[in-house]
């Protein structure tokens, strides 16, 4: 039988903030996730799915840990020349 989890349980389980959860999903790499009306909502199979495709590692010097990528968003705030007026 299908069970399904909210952000709640979901991030308990797999000892996430919600707000982790919540980036994932706007910038992909995450478990994958059911959204209907407001709630989201997350597939336990889907959830051990995801857990046993990531590399297990005993230390981050086993290489299995990518570059870091540069952060998405905005771009940096330009810097003003003018002199402030005191």
């Amino acid at each position: 039988m299908l069970k399904l989890l909210d952000t709640h349980h979901t991030a308990e389980r797999l000892g996430l903030a919600r707000a982790t959860l919540a980036k994932l999903r706007v910038v992909g790499g995450g478990p994958a996730f059911v959204r209907l009306g407001t709630k989201v909502l997350y597939d336990e199979a889907e959830l051990a799915a995801w857990l046993d495709s990531k590399p297990r590692l005993r230390s981050t010097a086993d290489g299995a840990v990518s570059a870091r990528r540069p952060r998405a968003g905005r771009p940096p705030k330009r810097q003003t020349t003018a002199p402030r007026a005191e």
